[in-house]
């Protein structure tokens, strides 16, 4: 049932979830065997990692990330995670320990999680604010994916311009561990202001509210540092329904700019959020095709390969054939 776009934040609240293709096969379904945004670890509500996998299998995904935000493993008392600790004390969460070694036993448990599977899983970490992260964390994941969003804008700035900014500090950040990186919910923010313009009557143009020209800022710099730019189905799903023409406008723009794709659920629990069959649609008018997502699956293979040495030790690659460590 699509999702009420006047409702969207309370969605988010109630129902952030993975997806699944409907019952009735379309032309997109290919894409969905594909998902580099699957949170797990502190986010899980309680639910063990095998969870999440079980839920992949499921829906017949062939390649995933499996990721969380570095700040539940930062000893750092931000506004977010102090609600968040707050939060799973009251409901009896248990948690991985919000330090470098909590990071390092979820990915153990990720590592046994994979071995033997014909699905290929890598291991990864999110990053909102690259500059905070301490230098050991990025000896670890085999990805990164930059949290996106844009703050507050200045007199002088424009969002392509703060973009690049943001971009070029996650790619200088990540950069000496030559690892994939993607750029997740590039549109996240925009998506918010236009649909509650929406919902309150006053609705610009797309190109007037996201002009090509600041779309081709974040595009070029992501390629500039060969970063990969994510299609968010959770935020297709919640704003579609009441912004379709934006989000077919942003997303056909990523592909003519030539921007190297990735896609993601942004899912952080299993229970499947369904992908309307008006956002498959959609996907197709965009010229989205499953030889889009070659190139990230192909870095993400790479990747997994090549273990970080912290870890390495010899693994079963997807096939069930022994990978080579560093």
């Amino acid at each position: 049932m699509p999702l009420e776009c006047g409702s969207a934040n309370e969605t988010r609240k109630q129902s952030r979830g993975s997806y699944k293709p409907p019952d009735e096969k379309g032309p997109m379904d290919d894409i969905f065997c594909y998902d580099f945004h699957v949170h797990v670890g502190n986010e899980r509500d309680g639910l063990p990692p095998s969870a999440f996998l079980q839920a992949l299998q499921r829906k017949d995904v062939c390649a995933a990330g499996m990721l969380d935000h570095v700040e539940f493993f930062i000893q750092d008392d931000n506004e977010w995670m102090t609600a968040f600790r707050a939060h799973a004390a009251r409901n009896g969460l248990k948690l991985y320990d919000d330090s470098i070694d909590g990071l390092k036993a979820l990915y153990r448990d990720l590592d046994k999680l994979r071995q033997g599977q014909e699905m290929l899983i890598a291991l990864g970490l999110e990053l909102r604010e690259p500059g905070r992260v301490p230098e050991a964390f990025l000896e670890l994941p085999e990805y990164f994916c930059n949290c996106f969003h844009l703050p507050p804008l200045s007199t002088r700035d424009t969002p392509g311009m703060r973009a690049a900014e943001l971009i070029e500090l996650f790619a200088r950040k990540i950069a000496p561990a030559r690892r994939p990186g993607i750029i997740n919910h590039p549109f996240r923010d925009r998506l918010l202001e236009f649909s509650t313009l929406a919902t309150s009557g006053s609705t610009p143009t797309s190109e007037e509210f996201l002009p090509r020209d600041e779309v081709a800022r974040l595009v070029d710099a992501a390629g500039e540092h060969g970063l990969f730019v994510e299609i968010n189905l959770t935020d297709l799903c919640y704003h579609a329904p009441c912004c379709y023409e934006f989000c077919l406008y942003a997303t056909r723009l990523l592909v003519k700019l030539k921007a190297k794709l990735s896609i993601g659920s942004d899912s952080h629990r299993p229970p499947p959020l369904t992908v309307p069959n008006e956002v498959q649609r959609m996907l197709e008018d965009a010229g989205v095709e499953v030889a889009h997502f070659q190139p990230v699956v192909d870095a993400m293979r790479r990747s997994v390969s090549n273990p970080p040495a912290w870890l390495a030790r010899r693994k079963s690659s997807p096939s069930g054939r022994q990978l080579a460590t560093r």
